[in-house]
Formats: structure tokens, sequence, C-alpha cells
């Protein structure tokens, strides 16, 4: 269409994108060990939860998530955490 822009623009939807992302995965890390649950939808329309201590958190495809039991779930998904009890 021949618009142009302002490369000063263009960098700065650059820079909102980054920040976003790390303010999200800084959001993962704060979960790693802690004891969260999930609530995940499954095929069969039913509602599903998972509870267990998050050993990671990563991003995959722009959207942070949390490892529990080896299996990736979006923070999205987190309904509950709650510090891990240490026996003593």
């Amino acid at each position: 269409d021949g618009t142009q822009y302002d490369l000063s623009a263009v960098r700065g939807v650059k820079d909102t994108e980054t920040v976003t992302a790390n303010h999200t995965i800084s959001e993962a890390l704060a979960f790693v060990g802690k004891e969260a649950t999930t609530k995940i939808l499954g095929d069969d329309g039913k509602f599903y939860y998972t509870t267990g201590l998050v050993t990671a958190a990563e991003m995959q495809d722009g959207d942070a998530k949390i490892v529990i039991d080896g299996y990736l779930y979006s923070i999205d998904e987190i309904v509950q955490v709650s510090e891990t009890q240490t026996d003593g």
C-alpha cells in the first residue's frame, strides 16, 4: 500500500514484545520450586487437574510454560500455588 513507517516506531513495537516475553518468563520462573495445581481441558471435554512440584520454566512459541512431572503447562492453566512442605 506504499505506507512508510519511521524506524523508531517499528523498534518500539519489537521492544514492547521483548519486555512482555521477559516479564512472562519471569512469572513462570517464580513458580519453580513451588507446588502448583493446573487445570486443563481434555479431549473428552472434561477438566483435569494435575498437582506437583514445578521443576522448570521455559518459553515455547512465545508462551511461558512450567514443568510438572516432565509435562509442560501454560502459566495460564495454573489454578493454585503453594510453598512446598519440608519434613522436620
